[in-house]
């Protein structure tokens, strides 16, 4: 009798984002990307809400509105670039039109992306654990 250890333990699921399926492999370089890729964004909204007063009053309105618009646009780059690479090339643009141009959705879905990457990481190693444990016994 043969042990189908591919039943057991599945990494890929049919994802929606956006009314389109993609068939999402949650592995090490996906988690690695989201986690980069937020971070990066992330880094990107600080340094836009961190403008110090006084480097605010050393700028003219159209340059603090520059400024934070540039922040802005550089981390919702990085997460379309995320979806491009991952998703395939375009995917960026179509989801962050299908979400009415909103950076924060795209934040949203690549959290909700790493939290079921990691839920099958912490899903997969209850199983081994339990299976190596209840073989202790």
């Amino acid at each position: 009798m043969a042990i189908n250890i591919d039943a057991k333990f599945k990494n890929t699921e049919t994802v929606i984002i956006g009314t389109k399926n993609y068939d999402v492999v949650f592995n090490d370089k996906l988690r690695k990307d989201v986690y980069k890729a937020m971070l990066r964004a992330g880094d990107m909204k600080k340094q836009a809400d961190k403008i110090s007063d006084e480097e605010a009053e050393k700028m003219s309105l159209d340059e603090q509105e520059k400024y934070v618009s540039d922040k802005l646009a550089d981390a919702t780059k990085i997460m379309t670039d995320f979806f491009d690479s991952n998703f395939g090339k375009g995917e960026g643009k179509r989801i962050y039109d299908y979400y009415h141009q909103d950076t924060k959705m795209l934040t949203l879905i690549m959290g909700e992306l790493y939290k079921e990457a990691d839920k099958e990481t912490r899903q997969n190693f209850k199983s081994k654990k339990n299976k190596y444990t209840s073989n202790k016994r």
